[in-house]
């Protein structure tokens, strides 16, 4: 597989940036961060991608050739900014979700980035050595997930960090089961590749020693969407790879759709409690916020907020009055309600161009193999994409077999490289600073649990000026100033204390004026300084935007007795 423009991989830096870029996301995790999974990975996905780029910047070439994937990969880009620009929160849709960031402009342009970056070294490159790398990752996230499962996790060691399992459930460097599972599933068919089509010796060993692992991990994840994913990964697979060809794909991707269709009729007629009658309740009120936003949608990652008035009863009881869900889980059904018809049309484009350019290329009997296990792999995650959510691990994963696919490869010249080159710059420098933030959130959190509050508020300063559009931080922030200000020893600075506190939700509101939370915070601390009517406005904007949430009404019927109590 490898091009005639091969160096040695750990020579080439490309090949170290696209390997950073696809295995630092599936196992970063870093204990001195309250987002430990999360920000790490986009970090990392965010350095290798300009890495690549930067090595890719010294091979331009004059030829003009356009990539099967170019037009559907702008076009959706350009419609995630025009859904942006009127989202409900500009913030999420540039960043992304705190838990996750991954659906936001950021993540999804460093994904295409990569996918972008892989697609014209492809032909530079030794994909054989690329894809080991992925599947040692991927064993060594399986090794994690397993010794998790006996009790023998490394974490342990550090006082502050979450060792427990979910329902028993591993979660490994993901953090959650959903996430590892997703991860698995799309490297399953690149162990059966190696097992049944070598390159070299010793890839039947690594192939059946990483499949061993990743199959006993991915049933510890207790991962319905990722065991469906991860077998029609390796059934297509299978199908892809045989003389049958690209007929036998099909059939198999139809197959795989059908058996979709049918757990998706099946947990529609159950009336379990749980994860399945949760997500059957969650698809009805993701139709309710389509039937609100119908055109343009919430905004890239604002379903959150519009789930907050349009979410079911059944949905409340099955996860409580302060559940909710970033994510509809169903990746159709998401794009819907966050980009509206508009985006729908531009993703299904994309998924279509796609499968044409798979099935294109399964007709090279030479890269079939690979392109086998790459089709399958992709077909599985768009298999477990219909009932979660699919992690920035994942997506990375995606992005880099998404450039892989042998067809004609774009054009590579310094008009092309150098944007790229210095979007992945800035987004390796965003990433960067919301890491820096994130960091000196973790230190507020680790001074407040060690008895120092006033500690913990310089620090979260410090969080709120690096990144101040992060509403967890300005929550958090506002509550050590309620804390502090509650103190005997504080009456002095107590209105000052307060003061602060209101200015924090003032600016929480400008940077989120459709969050329930920052309508909260808001009120909460008006009232806290007797601006009673200003207050009372902004909880009962907060009681709109999220009915099942008793903290603002909580809040509201304070106010109304110390109205009352005034003789108000």
């Amino acid at each position: 597989m490898a091009g005639k423009h091969d160096t040695a991989p750990l020579l080439n830096p490309v090949f170290l940036g696209l390997t950073l870029a696809v295995c630092g996301p599936a196992l970063a995790l870093s204990p001195v961060q309250t987002s430990l999974y999360a920000l790490p990975k986009l970090f990392l996905l965010s350095l290798g991608t300009l890495i690549a780029w930067v090595g890719l910047a010294r091979f331009p070439v004059a030829r003009e050739r356009r990539w099967p994937l170019a037009l559907p990969i702008l076009a959706f880009a350009a419609v995630h900014l025009l859904t942006s620009a009127f989202s409900l929160d500009r913030v999420l849709s540039l960043l992304g979700n705190y838990t996750l960031y991954t659906y936001g402009l950021l993540p999804l342009g460093v994904c295409a980035s990569l996918a972008w970056a892989t697609a014209c070294a492809r032909e530079r490159l030794d994909v054989d050595s690329l894809l080991r790398a992925c599947l040692l990752a991927g064993a060594a996230a399986a090794v994690y997930g397993i010794a998790q499962k006996f009790g023998l996790d490394p974490r342990a060691a550090i006082p502050w960090m979450p060792t427990q399992l979910p329902h028993g459930r591993v979660g490994s460097t993901l953090g959650n089961p959903v996430y590892l599972g997703s991860v698995l599933l799309a490297l399953s068919p690149l162990a059966a590749r190696f097992v049944l089509r070598p390159a070299r010796p010793s890839d039947r060993a690594l192939g059946a020693a990483a499949g061993v692992l990743i199959a006993i991990c991915l049933f510890l994840t207790g991962s319905r969407g990722a065991w469906l994913g991860a077998a029609a990964a390796c059934g297509a697979y299978l199908a892809a790879a045989s003389a049958g060809g690209r007929r036998v794909w099909v059939v198999a991707g139809l197959a795989a759709l059908l058996a979709v269709a049918g757990v998706a009729a099946l947990q529609a007629g159950r009336e379990s409690r749980g994860a399945d009658s949760g997500r059957v309740q969650l698809w009805i009120s993701a139709l309710r916020v389509v039937r609100r936003y119908p055109w343009l949608g919430t905004g890239p990652e604002a379903f959150q907020l519009a789930l907050g008035r349009d979410k079911t009863e059944g949905l409340v009881k099955a996860y409580g009055s302060l559940g909710t869900q970033v994510h509809a889980h169903n990746d159709l059904l998401h794009v819907l309600a966050t980009m509206g018809i508009v985006g729908l049309a531009a993703y299904v484009w994309l998924l279509w161009r796609l499968g044409l350019l798979l099935l294109r290329a399964l007709a090279d009997e030479n890269a079939r193999p690979t392109t086998a296990a790459l089709g399958g792999a992709l077909l599985g995650l768009f298999i477990q994409a219909k009932f979660n959510p699919v992690p920035l691990a994942s997506l990375a994963l995606a992005s880099l077999f998404v450039g892989l696919i042998p067809v004609q490869a774009p054009s590579l010249h310094r008009r092309i490289a150098l944007p790229f080159l210095a979007c992945a710059g800035l987004a390796c420098a965003l990433s960067g600073l919301l890491l820096w933030a994130d960091h000196e959130y973790f230190r507020a959190a680790l001074a407040r649990s060690q008895g120092l509050p006033e500690d913990a508020l310089s620090f979260s300063r410090r969080s709120s000026r690096l990144n101040p559009a992060e509403l967890k931080v300005s929550l958090y922030r506002a509550g050590l100033l309620f804390e502090l200000a509650r103190r005997p020893e504080n009456a002095g600075a107590r209105q000052v204390l307060l003061a602060e506190a209101a200015e924090v939700g003032r600016r929480a509101l400008v940077w989120h004026p459709n969050d329930p939370d920052a309508c909260h915070l808001s009120g909460s601390s008006l009232m806290a300084i007797g601006r009673l009517d200003e207050a009372a406005r902004l909880l009962d904007r907060a009681i709109a935007l999220d009915w099942s949430n008793p903290g603002p009404r909580e809040n509201r019927d304070k106010l109304e007795d110390w109205r009352k109590s005034a003789g108000q």
